[in-house]
């Protein structure tokens, strides 16, 4: 696994994370204790081992360092989306409790199971007063990718 550390200016870290094992059988996720020790003295077989791979003199432009936060962003919804779906797909046709967090315009905002969903006029009871903090049940009527 790789991590990457953008600062606002630019700087660039970039880290590879290691397993550290007894006996390594995947070289690109695994590292022995001996091999370890030569980084980090202090480490043990079981915990994970961060080694800076970051290439020399690397900087990104400050619109380089926005485009990688607003992929990395991108990547970060298709994964919500993914587990909202994951964790909601057996449920459809159920009555689900519901907090509502705020009221916008015409629409709802619902956290339902810690996550937060959009409940559009079309949804609502007619003529109903939602407010903040109030507790609702809806019916997952479909849910779909």
């Amino acid at each position: 696994m790789i991590q990457v550390n953008i600062t606002d200016t630019g700087g660039v870290k970039i880290y590879r994370e290691y397993d550290v094992v007894k006996t390594v059988e995947d070289d690109e996720k695994e590292m022995t204790l001996k091999g370890a020790k030569k980084i980090r003295k202090d480490v043990a077989v079981g915990e994970t081992i961060l080694i800076d791979v970051t290439p020399a003199d690397m900087q990104l432009s400050r619109i380089a360092a926005q485009a990688a936060s607003q992929t990395m962003k991108q990547h970060l919804k298709v994964l919500e989306r993914e587990r909202f779906f994951d964790k909601f797909q057996h449920k459809q046709g159920e009555l689900l409790k519901a907090k509502v967090t705020r009221v916008t315009g015409d629409s709802v905002v619902l956290d339902v199971d810690s996550t937060a969903v959009v409940l559009n006029p079309d949804g609502q009871i007619p003529n109903r007063m939602y407010h903040p903090g109030e507790d609702v049940f809806v019916l997952l009527k479909q849910i779909s990718k």
